[in-house]
């Protein structure tokens, strides 16, 4: 079956009441593997219960930090309770990244299981464990499926990746078995658990007004660039915030993000014509001092390009965190202004091409951005009378 795609903006600015009505088609019950339209699967294991695979390779372990968790299979009404026996068993740790494959199930335990992975900070993903031949490079493998109840134990991810083709993710029409009058409070009453639900992980529940568009035996498959634009998906970055403060009479702009691997700042402080500008990769001090220790070479990146490079001595750890911390002027803080993004990022030696740091969209603080260079331009023209 093709990939399919719709387009769910107009369904986006829906007024409240008929965004409501339109998720009332989900109905509080189970949906069987048959009624989910997504392709057959040669993986036994997904006509089963949901199982949970930890990944012990200490290779992958040593760069993520975390062990990867493969969950696969039906979700039914004992998942929350074996994803909870793991953590308790120390064997799923907070922050672990979980990989889903599954056809749905019950709604329900859906959203139970996705409250917990909220709890726990987990990153959720579509796909499946790689397989790897004898050289130890990855083979040709069957696609990952999330659809109908796994999507919202998916959007329990406090990180949530977007799915990488051949990998699927769709929502599905549930629909309520009973049509009689005295029903109706049922299915308003469901409804509202399942929008609540969604709001309570932050997604718009406008989106899923879209699947009412579809039949009772289809989802709702959507893409990668999909998720990302209507908030469904984060790829391991919340939201940039900005906070300007005052330090000894200079006022200085902060510019955070947190993410996935970990806590990025920015911070732009103007004094007597120079900017004072310093990056903080915040990954814990046993990380940092990893990073420092072996750090061969520094800089930021302004539009793409490498600038204020440094060697060794460039990176400094401080706390938790690995500051790399440059004194530029008033024409490349107008550059950093325009720029699509800025970096930070440290490389060692003994992995070419391989650099640990952090990118940071502007986008959404330019204006805050401009502002501030404003502000420091006029600072330095007033000294100088």
């Amino acid at each position: 079956m093709a990939h399919k795609s719709s387009t769910i903006l107009p369904l986006l600015n829906l007024p409240r009441r008929t965004a409501l009505i339109a998720c009332m088609w989900f109905a509080w019950s189970a949906v069987s593997l048959a009624q989910a339209s997504a392709p057959s699967t040669p993986q036994d294991r997904m006509q089963r219960s949901m199982t949970f695979e930890i990944d012990s390779d200490q290779a992958r372990i040593q760069f993520t930090g975390v062990p990867s968790v493969y969950a696969t299979g039906v979700i039914d009404s004992q998942t929350p309770a074996l994803f909870e026996s793991l953590q308790r068993s120390g064997l799923i740790e907070n922050g672990a990244h979980i990989y889903l494959n599954s056809l749905g199930g019950d709604l329900s335990a859906g959203m139970e299981l996705g409250r917990l992975f909220r709890a726990a900070g987990i990153a959720t993903s579509v796909g499946v464990k790689p397989e790897l031949d004898d050289t130890g490079k990855p083979m040709n493998q069957s696609p990952a499926f999330c659809v109908s109840s796994c999507a919202y134990a998916y959007f329990g991810g406090e990180y949530r990746y977007s799915p990488v083709a051949p990998n699927m993710f769709g929502i599905h029409q549930f629909y309520y078995e009973k049509n009689s009058v005295a029903d109706v409070g049922e299915v308003e009453q469901a409804s509202g658990v399942v929008v609540n639900y969604l709001r309570d992980m932050g997604i718009n529940p406008g989106v899923f007004a879209a699947a009412a568009t579809k039949g009772r035996s289809e989802a709702l498959w959507l893409t990668g660039d999909e998720m990302l634009k209507y908030g469904l998906a984060n790829d391991g970055r919340k939201p940039v915030s900005e906070e300007v403060k005052l330090v000894m009479g200079h006022p200085y702009l902060v510019i955070d993000q947190m993410t996935y691997d970990g806590e990025h700042k920015l911070t732009l402080m103007c004094d007597d014509g120079n900017v004072e500008t310093d990056a903080y990769y915040i990954v814990g001090a046993s990380k940092a001092a990893q990073i420092v220790q072996s750090a061969v070479r520094s800089y930021f990146e302004i539009n793409g390009i490498p600038a204020y490079i440094a060697g060794s001595d460039g990176a400094k750890v401080l706390n938790n965190a690995v500051i790399i911390a440059r004194t530029m002027g008033i024409g490349p803080l107008l550059q950093i202004t325009e720029s699509p993004f800025f970096g930070a990022w440290i490389s060692d030696g003994a992995h070419p091409g391989y650099r640990e740091g952090f990118s940071i969209l502007l986008g959404t603080v330019r204006d805050q951005l401009r502002n501030y260079a404003k502000n420091c331009m006029q600072a330095v023209i007033y000294q100088k009378k």
